[in-house]
C-alpha cells in the first residue's frame, strides 16, 4: 500500500470551514496493486494537522501494514467495528494518531475486506434551487442564520410548501432563543427532524427549549463528548438532545465513531454520518458503512458534499 498523487479539488465557490474561507481542499490518494482504496484527507480549518504533518505521520506506520495479515484475521473472525483497526491489526505506532491517518487507514482496510460493491443509500440532500430540482422527498439540511431572518423563514417555508422533504436545520451557533422562536413559530413542527447546533451559548438552548414546548429536538455536532460525560444527566439539555453529528475522519476514525454510536443509542441518541469534504473514494466508504455495520447509523447521512466540487 503506497501514497500516490496528491490531488487539489477546487470548490466551485468558496466554503466557510471554522473562521476559514476555503477555494479548494488538497487530498492523497492510497493506492493497492495499482487501485485507490482510500484518501488521507484533513480538512483546512476543521482538523489540527495538516496535510504534510499526517501524510509524515502516515508514511512512518505504512511499512507495518501487513495487508495479508489483516485479511487472514478478518476471514478468521476478528472483526470488531468497534475496536481501532477493527481489530485485524496492531500497529506498534499507534498512539497519538491523527484521526484523518486512522481515518485513512481503517477506510483502506474495509475496501480491502469488504471490496465488494455497496448499494448507494439516500443522504441527506445539502440545500438546491427547488425550481431547477425535482426531489420533492426525503432529508434536507439548510443552513440558517446567515440571512437575515425573514429570508431563512421564507426558504424554510417554499420547502415546507413545495416538498414533502423533511428538514434538517444547521444553524452553526448563530440562533439566540427569540431569533430561533420567531423562525419556527406557525410551522409545522412534525415537517423538523432536528435543530443542528442552532445556539450561540446552552442558555440560549434552555431558554428557547422553555418557550416553545413541540420544538424539534437537538443534535449536537462539535461538542459531542459532553454526551458521554457523566455529567451529562445533569445537563438541562439532556431531555431535548436526541442526535449527534459524527464526522468519522474528524473523531478518530470509523471504529471511534461506531463506539460512540453504540455508546450513544443505550442513552438515547442517534447518530448521523457526516462528511468532511472527503473525495470520491472518501464518500463511498463513508456510504458503506451502512451496509456492512448495519444498525448503527441514522439514515440519510450527511454525503451530499461532491456537488461542491469542480
Amino acid at each position: 500500500m503506497i501514497i500516490t498523487k496528491k490531488v487539489i479539488k477546487e470548490f466551485i465557490s468558496p466554503i466557510q470551514i471554522g473562521h476559514q474561507l476555503l477555494t479548494h481542499r488538497s487530498l492523497y490518494l492510497i493506492e493497492n496493486k495499482n487501485k485507490v482504496i482510500s484518501e488521507l484527507s484533513p480538512l483546512e480549518g476543521l482538523h489540527p494537522e495538516s496535510l504534510e504533518e499526517s501524510k509524515n505521520q502516515l508514511q512512518k506506520i505504512l511499512s507495518s501494514f501487513d495487508i495479508n495479515h489483516i485479511i487472514n484475521n478478518f476471514q478468521n473472525g476478528l472483526f470488531d467495528p468497534s475496536k481501532i483497526f477493527f481489530n485485524l491489526i496492531s500497529l506498534e505506532k499507534s498512539t497519538n494518531l491523527y484521526s484523518s491517518v486512522i481515518f485513512c487507514l481503517e477506510a483502506a482496510i474495509l475496501n480491502l475486506v469488504f471490496p465488494q460493491e455497496h448499494k448507494k443509500i439516500p443522504y441527506c440532500f445539502l440545500d438546491f434551487n427547488l425550481e431547477k430540482t425535482n426531489v420533492s422527498n426525503g432529508v434536507i439540511k439548510i443552513k440558517i442564520g446567515r440571512r437575515s431572518l425573514d429570508e431563512d423563514s421564507e426558504k424554510i417555508n417554499k420547502y415546507i410548501q413545495q416538498t414533502n422533504l423533511i428538514i434538517r436545520l444547521d444553524g452553526n451557533r448563530n440562533m439566540n432563543a427569540n431569533s430561533m422562536y420567531e423562525l419556527l413559530k406557525n410551522k409545522p413542527s412534525n415537517r423538523f427532524q432536528f435543530l443542528e447546533d442552532p445556539f450561540t451559548t446552552e442558555r440560549e438552548a434552555v431558554l428557547f427549549y422553555s418557550k416553545m414546548i413541540d420544538a424539534p429536538p437537538l443534535a449536537l455536532d462539535e461538542n459531542l463528548n459532553i454526551l458521554l460525560d457523566k455529567k451529562f444527566k445533569n445537563n438541562p439539555l439532556r431531555h431535548f438532545i436526541k442526535f449527534a453529528i459524527i464526522k468519522p475522519n474528524l473523531k478518530g476514525g470509523i471504529s471511534s465513531a461506531s463506539k460512540m454510536a453504540n455508546e450513544l443509542r443505550e442513552i438515547g441518541i442517534s447518530s448521523v454520518i457526516s462528511s468532511s469534504f472527503e473525495s470520491e473514494i472518501g464518500i463511498n466508504t463513508l456510504n458503506n458503512i451502512h451496509s456492512i455495520i448495519p444498525d448503527t447509523f441514522a439514515n440519510n447521512p450527511g454525503l451530499d458534499t461532491l456537488k461542491y466540487f469542480k
